[in-house]
């Protein structure tokens, strides 16, 4: 069985967690409570179908197990996970009639989390990808047949937010002082990982392996993992993984890995290949520290030179606001194989761009009070 949890932690904070565990959390400080508001309630936002678990409450899966929320909703705090959520329908395109689900749970995380999203996947023999359950929902075949759920059945990702954190939940950019962490933010960066932005590399050795039932083993990769180039013993760029036709099962394709996993080498992200079969480079590449950190390591994209931070970069700061996907990114999903829309900029679009190119900056020499996503 593979299971996947994504985090978003403090840069300060040195996290381990066991095999298939991904992080993506942000820290914030002293304990918040709110008043109560309902128990388990369900609401569809664009192309989400989301679940409120409230105080007491058990989300219950055969795959993730139970988990209880200790905190009821606010109608200010479920208008910010709108937001996030619309924000993602009005980027992608689809004409699927499915839903994403997902189950919001608040709960007490380890020091420096903010929060963790937990996609569920959907092997496609066909094309030798796990989607995301938001990709298998949202692409051209929905929940197709031909897709094998590897979680036991579950369609349903969990999200939980920290309840150590001392969150911003209004949509206002002038509103957010700088001992707050901004949930919007940390709400569209969790919901990337639903959509697609993750990696089934857990560093040791290298990445997972599906079996059949004949005891046959195809190699576990993403999405994002088919996008992975970096340099071979030669010094040329390469694409990490190439792609097989399984000789036991014919039109199935099984990716084989050509360039072996380092910690701290440089993974860069291709958006395509000219005619001549020269790759094409995104302008971000893989978070890819010397030291392998699960949940945090080949999960998460950092830009090549000096532009905007992307919003699914590893770290965030407090007082810092940045809910919308870069140019860059955006590019990235259409390699994904994404249909997408560019929404229309807004000032606080503008505004937010430029705040985190100047926070991006400092950050190189003040890592105290960025956390990690």
């Amino acid at each position: 069985m593979i299971i996947k949890t994504i985090e978003f932690f403090g840069m300060f904070t040195d996290m381990t967690k066991t095999n298939w565990k991904r992080a993506l959390i942000c820290v914030g400080a002293g304990l918040l409570t709110l008043p109560a508001f309902a128990a388990v309630e369900t609401v569809t936002y664009g192309n989400f179908e989301v679940s409120f678990y409230g105080n007491g409450d058990v989300f219950s899966s055969n795959h993730w197990g139970n988990h209880s929320s200790s905190q009821d909703w606010t109608q200010e705090v479920k208008d910010c996970v709108g937001r996030a959520l619309n924000y993602w329908s009005d980027v992608i395109v689809t004409d699927s009639t499915e839903k994403v689900k997902v189950a919001f749970v608040w709960q007490e995380l380890v020091s420096g989390a903010l929060g963790g999203a937990s996609p569920l996947y959907y092997w496609n023999p066909y094309s030798g990808v796990c989607y995301s359950n938001g990709e298998a929902a949202l692409r051209e075949h929905a929940y197709s047949s031909a897709y094998y759920n590897l979680s036991n059945k579950e369609t349903t990702s969990l999200v939980r937010i920290s309840t150590n954190a001392n969150f911003y939940y209004g949509e206002s950019e002038t509103g957010i002082t700088y001992v707050q962490y901004d949930l919007q933010s940390v709400l569209v960066h969790e919901i990337g990982h639903i959509m697609g932005f993750d990696s089934f590399c857990d560093g040791d050795p290298t990445w997972g392996n599906l079996t059949m039932s004949n005891g046959d083993t195809f190699t576990a990769v993403t999405t994002l993992d088919t996008l992975l180039v970096t340099e071979n013993a030669n010094g040329e760029l390469v694409s990490v993984f190439e792609a097989k036709n399984s000789v036991d099962y014919p039109g199935w394709v099984n990716y084989e890995q050509t360039v072996e996993f380092s910690a701290g080498k440089e993974y860069f992200l291709k958006t395509g290949e000219t005619d001549s079969g020269e790759l094409q480079l995104s302008t971000l590449k893989v978070y890819n520290p010397t030291k392998y950190s699960a949940g945090s390591s080949m999960s998460h994209v950092e830009a090549t030179g000096t532009g905007e931070e992307p919003q699914m970069s590893y770290a965030i700061a407090n007082g810092k606001i940045r809910r919308e996907l870069t140019s860059d990114e955006l590019t990235l999903l259409r390699a994904m194989g994404w249909t997408v829309a560019v929404p229309e900029p807004s000032a606080f679009g503008l505004l937010a761009g430029t705040f985190a190119l100047a926070l991006a900056v400092g950050s190189r020499r003040r890592k105290r009070g960025k956390e990690k996503f």
